[in-house]
C-alpha cells in the first residue's frame, strides 16, 4: 500500500451529558448519534456543581479526506 499521498481527517465532537450516579462512562466507550458512531476519548466536568460530563470524541467508521 503507498499511504504517502493520502491524508485522512478526524471529526471531534463534544457531547455534553446531565450526570447520571448508575452510569460509569470510560474512554472504552462509544457514544451512537444519529447512527454514527463516536469513541470517547476523555470524560471530564462540564460544570461546578458537577451535574454534568463533557464527553470528547472522535467520529469512528467513516474515513474523510481532504
Amino acid at each position: 500500500k503507498h499511504l504517502a499521498n493520502q491524508t485522512t481527517s478526524m471529526v471531534s465532537v463534544n457531547f455534553t451529558i446531565r450526570i447520571n450516579p448508575e452510569l460509569n462512562i470510560s474512554t472504552k466507550d462509544e457514544v451512537v448519534y444519529r447512527g454514527r458512531k463516536h469513541a470517547i476519548r476523555s470524560v471530564l466536568e462540564a460544570d461546578a456543581k458537577r451535574c454534568y460530563w463533557l464527553l470528547e470524541t472522535e467520529q469512528l467508521g467513516e474515513n474523510y479526506t481532504n
